[in-house]
């Protein structure tokens, strides 16, 4: 008779608390606490990751889930196109280098380090025509031109390969007919391969090599073929016909997901496996049904990025996985509304999510307030006074021990204070009158980094306060206000802001308690923005705030200590909010909501966990 250990080699565990590490798939244990037998299930989900930089659709794309490519694309109509590159690192997007030429309907293979684009449309539909043949290589920084184009310029295709080893089938060329042609490329030049067995366009591909392909789905069929190197060959039909979806896999082992069925344009979310020679429908459906996305990975770990909803473009990005792990993906919720909304109070992220402090602000036109708050990390309670009522002021500390300097009554003013946990008093006022500086480091070592000097002009002065004095430090190479820094005073960091009216920066310097020194520019140009309390510059978070001056933003970025990336958006869009919090538990609060107009100040909160990963523990019962 078999028993778990002749099967398994190991006896059944008993532990009072299950496991947190991985352990095998279907390894049993005894939980002595809850007195039941609990096993780790493997499962296929979908999951939320942090949304795209800017909304694309009929995009190239390529790579892995966590190094994966979102290039060219469009808008809806009126048509923009798009050379943009967005590099995806498996929890947020940043900047690429942009391609030669903007197009739409392009795809692409390879890897973020080793990509590949070809084929696409220029311009909007219509003539006169516009098909690319165009082939461009990605080295993980820039896009260099291939000197041999395809032979045939089309757009909507097919893709599947690498950089050295890519295949490009189907399509269509305007204004004529759906293709089958079949393009192989060898790192330098495309030839002629087997013809797809029908016309195709709209279809999707995966692959790893031009002699390992699969192409899914059609604009009016599931059918799908599989290429050896020379020829095509049609197999299984998708149990759900769709068309402008995500593959992933190869002959032997793939998925499809996503897409639109025809005629109607139904978006589908559903999720379909390939063994070889069969689909079938996997439990696993995406959050958002739609089309046109980019993607990529393999076929137990794939990415699918922004795309369409059949009524608007969507940022979305999904991640799926054949995992023992439960991927709970970084977001934001509701949290607790302060007693006085308000906008433009401290300049400067202080305290912790359980010990936040803040105060001043704007209440309404013309009005401005001196109240101060404190969280406890369920709500907020009213505290003394800040001694004049201004708008953004610097500040810096934690809830126990904070500083507040500069701010504007208006005029600008020169005051500061020190806050004890209970009430404000007045210290050495600074050299030079200031209003909305960013305030960096602790009540003891606060560091004052730019802002608007009296004449109304944006300012690279920065000043260090030692618990007695005011001293200058390193000037700023640019001159902002409106930027939300963090860290200490010799570890600080200047994102963002506004360099002149109606001039918006996506500058990023490093600051090291002597010189600041340039860093990786911010993912979008971004003002008025709000930001976590960090000791340092290793990591941050910067939310919402305005990128263009003409709409409030839901944006979150996340710094990793080098480069800037997306990360969840806020539910609320939010102008010259307050900020408390790390990198993996934040808040953002209060502000104008949304912006410009109608411009309300609002009570709410919100309140962000980071992405977080457990084992998937299934209890075991008799039934």
């Amino acid at each position: 008779m078999s028993t778990y250990r002749n099967i398994h080699g190991r006896s059944i565990k008993s532990i009072s608390t299950d496991p947190t590490t991985a352990v095998s798939e279907g390894e049993i244990w005894y939980n002595t606490s809850s007195n039941v037998f609990k096993s780790i299930l493997v499962s296929e989900a979908w999951s939320s990751s942090s949304p795209v930089i800017k909304n694309t659709y009929r995009a190239g794309s390529a790579g892995t889930q966590t190094s994966a490519l979102l290039f060219g694309g469009s808008s809806t109509p009126p048509f923009s196109f798009f050379a943009d590159t967005q590099e995806y690192g498996g929890s947020g997007f940043s900047s690429g280098g942009a391609m030669a030429q903007a197009r739409w309907g392009l795809r692409g293979a390879g890897t973020q380090t080793a990509g590949l684009g070809f084929g696409g449309y220029i311009g909007p539909p219509g003539p006169p025509s516009k098909n690319s043949a165009l082939t461009e290589e990605y080295n993980g920084t820039a896009w260099t031109t291939s000197p041999n184009s395809m032979g045939t310029g089309r757009y909507a295709l097919g893709g599947a390969g690498t950089q050295t080893s890519a295949l490009a089938f189907g399509g269509k060329i305007y204004p004529g007919a759906d293709q089958s042609v079949t393009e192989e490329y060898d790192g330098s030049s495309w030839t002629g391969g087997g013809a797809l067995p029908s016309a195709r366009t709209r279809l999707t591909g995966c692959g790893p090599s031009n002699n390992d392909a699969l192409a899914v789905g059609t604009l009016t069929s599931g059918v799908c073929s599989t290429y050896d190197g020379t020829s095509w060959t049609d197999t299984g039909s998708l149990g759900t016909a769709r068309y402008r979806g995500g593959s992933s896999g190869s002959t032997s082992s793939a998925i499809t997901y996503g897409g639109s069925t025809h005629p109607g344009v139904s978006n589908v979310t559903a999720t379909e496996s390939f063994d070889g020679s069969t689909w079938s429908t996997s439990p696993a459906t995406m959050g958002t049904a739609r089309y046109a996305f980019g993607y990529a990975g393999v076929v137990n770990s794939a990415v699918a990025m922004s795309g369409h909803t059949n009524t608007v473009m969507t940022g979305v990005t999904e991640e799926y996985a054949v995992s023992a792990n439960v991927i709970t993906g970084a977001a934001w919720a509701s949290g607790p509304s302060i007693n006085t909304a308000r906008r433009g109070g401290n300049a400067g992220a202080v305290g912790s999510s359980t010990a936040g402090l803040i105060w001043c602000g704007v209440i309404g036109p013309g009005s401005l307030t001196n109240a101060t708050e404190e969280y406890n990390g369920s709500s907020w309670s009213n505290s003394n006074n800040y001694p004049i009522s201004t708008q953004n002021v610097g500040g810096a500390g934690t809830q126990a021990a904070g500083i507040g300097f500069g701010g504007s009554l208006p005029p600008q003013t020169t005051t500061a204070n020190d806050y004890n946990g209970t009430s404000w008093t007045g210290i050495t006022a600074m050299p030079t009158a200031t209003w909305i500086p960013s305030g960096t480091g602790t009540a003891a070592a606060a560091l004052s980094s730019g802002g608007t000097n009296p004449s109304g002009a944006s300012t690279t002065t920065t000043l260090e306060w030692d618990d007695s004095a005011w001293t200058a430090g390193g000037s700023l190479s640019t001159g902002r206000r409106y930027f939300a820094g963090f860290g200490s005073q010799s570890d600080s960091l200047a994102p963002g802001g506004t360099t002149a009216p109606g001039a918006i920066s996506a500058v990023t310097e490093k600051y090291n308690g002597s010189t600041w020194s340039s860093g990786n520019a911010m993912v979008t140009t971004i003002r008025a923005h709000a930001a976590s309390a960090q000791s340092s510059t290793s990591a941050g978070l910067n939310m919402c705030g305005t990128t263009d001056d003409s709409t409030s933003s839901a944006a979150t970025f996340e710094y990793d200590g080098t480069s800037w990336r997306t990360n969840a958006s806020t539910a609320a869009t939010r102008l010259e909010a307050f900020g408390i919090g790390d990198s993996t538990s934040a808040h953002i609060i209060s502000g104008i909501s949304p912006w410009p107009t109608p411009g309300a100040v609002i009570t709410a909160t919100e309140i962000f966990s980071g992405e977080t990963t457990s084992l998937n523990v299934k209890t075991l019962t008799q039934s």
